[in-house]
């Protein structure tokens, strides 16, 4: 199963960007900054808590969050029991490159997501930087349920 689905590819873009979609249920991306592209999320649906250079906020269904590249970032997404559906999330990233990067991180999710030096090997690879973890605060993102 991968995890992301690509709705448009680089290829068909002429290298200007793509966009995939994506469900978390009990976590989201780690802290870390792209140094290639721009990335920018939509939320489909569902309640998240983004960390942008520092600064964390809520976002929701309908909300679009904007990141440059050299920024750092991070997605919190809080689901302790499992039991409620998950957030799902489209992003764009451009230009265009990280492609493939999805398909071969989405390999290494699929059989070990705590293979820290792995993630961490292929994401040098794509222009990706993970950070040291964030230290969130409570902003009450979570205590409103999507319909």
């Amino acid at each position: 199963m991968n995890i992301f689905q690509h709705k448009i590819r680089g290829n068909e873009t002429n290298g200007t960007f793509i966009v995939f979609e994506t469900e978390y249920l009990n976590e989201g991306p780690g802290h870390h900054l792209h140094t290639k592209d721009d990335e920018l999320f939509y939320i489909v649906d569902g309640n998240v808590q983004f960390i942008v250079n520092g600064s964390q906020f809520c976002a929701s269904t309908g909300d679009y969050v904007y990141v440059p590249r050299f920024v750092s970032q991070g997605i919190r997404v809080y689901n302790p029991t499992n039991s409620t559906k998950p957030v799902k999330i489209q992003i764009m990233l451009f230009p265009s490159g990280l492609d493939n990067f999805l398909d071969e991180i989405a390999l290494i999710y699929n059989q070990d997501r705590t293979n820290s030096t792995a993630i961490n090997i292929l994401s040098q690879k794509y222009g990706i930087i993970n950070l040291e973890p964030v230290q969130w605060k409570d902003l009450h993102c979570f205590e409103k349920t999507s319909t």
